[in-house]
């Protein structure tokens, strides 16, 4: 790989001199580079930053050099010895391989469980009763009157009954009915209904004295 560097070099008629100029490396570690010195570069990613740096100097792919530069410091570094050099590569692998993989399994995971979540609140907001609030009358009342008018609120698309009869409410859900009422108790039963699901029922019981 140190050949190709320096053959390129050469060709532009470049010295190492402005080479280090130019790529602000040190001319050491553009010698290290062209002679296969690999031992002599800076420990981690500087090494293959420096090989970057200077392919883009000399106009030459980096992508292909780079195996070139990873098979021969491997050699360099371990000392030539089989059993090391494997066990570098497998490393290697595992690293680029299986973490991506596991960032895969953790985004499907977490997608399927997103999905079964947003399922299940559907579901259970498609088969659950309406909302209903009963703002007046409240339980068990009693009065001298032979009117009473029952209001509150409901869920928006629910259909709304009161003793059965269909009860027109405004865009916001709330609802106000007039109910006559007989001398003794009176039964005033209010229902919610959606098209799914079960009905909310909700009674009162009215005294008219």
């Amino acid at each position: 790989m140190g050949e190709m560097l320096q053959l390129r070099r050469r060709e532009k008629d470049i010295t190492l001199e402005r080479s280090a100029k130019a790529t602000k490396i040190k001319l050491d570690y553009l010698r290290a580079l062209e002679n296969g010195e690999y031992d002599k570069l800076p420990n981690g990613i500087y090494g293959k930053s420096f090989l970057k740096e200077y392919c883009l100097f000399l106009g030459l792919k980096y992508k292909h050099l780079l195996p070139l530069y990873e098979r021969e410091q491997s050699i360099i570094i371990d000392g030539a010895d089989p059993k090391k050099i494997f066990s570098r590569r497998r490393a290697q692998r595992r690293y680029f391989f299986l973490l991506p993989k596991l960032w895969r399994s953790i985004i499907l995971v977490l997608v399927v469980f997103a999905g079964l979540f947003y399922l299940g609140y559907r579901i259970k907001a498609i088969v659950a009763p309406p909302e209903m609030e009963i703002f007046f009358p409240p339980q068990n009342y009693s009065t001298n009157e032979n009117l009473i008018q029952v209001s509150g609120n409901i869920e928006k698309d629910a259909l709304l009954f009161i003793n059965d009869s269909v009860i027109i409410t405004q865009e916001n859900g709330d609802f106000l009915e007039n109910i006559n009422l007989k001398k003794g108790i009176n039964i005033i039963i209010i229902k919610a209904q959606k098209k799914y699901g079960k009905d909310l029922v909700v009674i009162r019981q009215i005294l008219v004295e």
